[in-house]
């Protein structure tokens, strides 16, 4: 019995080291980050960058508004240009991002908040030293500011969409982000992401951390024929192919709901949207190549941007948002929607969202969210 018992207990030891290590956020961090919405120009790009009006961009009935809506949490984007002088936060801007969240989470809202650029490409970390050294001292300044706010509400986003061609190399600047994050919030649920802009393929490539309490960030506009409507080839006919159906359940149908583009060039794209044959099945297999990688790795993974631009027929945008939501739900993470002031989610103007504001109904039932009518 001594003999079967040390081998059982070599076994078990065994097959615990041959598992992966489990590393997933706390549950009710998880269930807090369920239904998210995105605030992108509140210190991105406010059209008024003073202290005062930083501080008034919305009131707290607005506030109160979102929560009344059916969100959980806000991912508040930071514009370091924004907000930073030198290698640090001007202490007044910090001031009012701290108040920004404070007024957040008294609505009952948690904050998801992330240092993003208002220009990526000026600011890529992986060959521009000076912008890596501001990132270090952004959270240098802000991880502090954020340790008397309750850590269940409180979500430090490393960054938005780095870009690394070696994934190692950005392996190395995360822990080093982490450390300087976690020596300051020693409770709270960091949020991390891949290399490749924050996308799937990049969170395929990222090395997971030793840190057990974090979540791992994705964002997806795929298919981005249909989301961007191709507009990052030059002369494409974005009014014709605003009109490509979503989904795509008959190719035949689809083709001829396109025959009539006279643009070469557009027509040849869409006629390639109908041969993708894309549907809720096709966004979901998608998705799920993020939540595969984090039940394989044992961590938690968030999906905290998706959107599709307006100029896309309403019926296919919402379908394809609601096909977004519902693969999120059923993989059972959290999702959020960019953005509240931006053409791919809501479109608020900046500045002007308040708690009479209505939402655009179609876009609230997609997110499984009722309407301002009904609520």
């Amino acid at each position: 019995m001594r003999l079967l018992g040390v081998i059982g207990g070599a076994l078990i030891s065994l097959l615990a080291s041959a598992a992966p290590s489990r590393a997933e956020a706390p549950p009710d961090r998880m269930a807090t980050l369920a239904r998210g919405l995105n605030v992108a120009h509140w210190f991105r790009f406010p059209p008024d960058g003073s202290t005062r009006a930083l501080r008034n961009y919305m009131d707290d009935a607005a506030i109160a508004s979102l929560k009344q809506a059916g969100f959980t949490y806000i991912r508040l984007a930071v514009g370091p240009e924004v907000v930073m002088r030198g290698d640090g936060i001007a202490s007044d801007k910090l001031d009012a991002i701290v108040s920004a969240i404070e007024r957040f989470q008294k609505a009952g809202l948690a904050v998801m908040v992330e240092p993003h650029p208002q220009n990526l490409g000026n600011w890529n970390l992986q060959t521009n030293a000076d912008a890596r050294r501001k990132l270090l001292g952004f959270w240098r300044d802000l991880a502090p500011a954020l340790a008397h706010l309750p850590p269940a509400l409180t979500f430090p986003e490393v960054v938005n969409e780095p870009m690394f061609a070696d994934p190692a190399q950005w392996d190395r600047m995360q822990g080093d982000l982490v450390a300087i994050i976690r020596a300051a919030l020693p409770r709270n649920t960091i949020v991390l992401a891949g290399a490749d802009w924050s996308s799937i393929n990049g969170l395929l490539r990222v090395k997971p951390v030793a840190d057990r309490n974090v979540v791992y960030t994705f964002h997806t506009y795929e298919p981005q024929v249909l989301t961007l409507l191709a507009s990052w080839e030059q002369g494409v006919d974005t009014a014709s192919l605003g009109k490509l159906p979503f989904p795509v359940t008959d190719q035949a149908r689809c083709r001829a709901a396109v025959a009539g583009i006279q643009h070469q060039r557009t027509r040849d794209i869409a006629n390639y949207w109908c041969s993708e044959r894309h549907d809720a099945a096709t966004i979901a297999a998608n998705v799920n190549r993020a939540v595969r990688w984090g039940r394989d790795n044992g961590v938690s993974v968030a999906l905290t941007e998706f959107g599709a631009v307006r100029a896309l027929n309403e019926d296919s945008r919402n379908a394809y948002l609601e096909a977004v939501r519902q693969a999120a739900d059923q993989a059972r993470i959290g999702w959020g929607l960019w953005a509240l002031e931006d053409s791919m989610g809501f479109a608020i103007q900046p500045g002007r969202y308040s708690a009479s504001t209505t939402l655009p109904p179609g876009v609230m039932r997609a997110l499984g969210l009722p309407p301002a009518s009904r609520r």
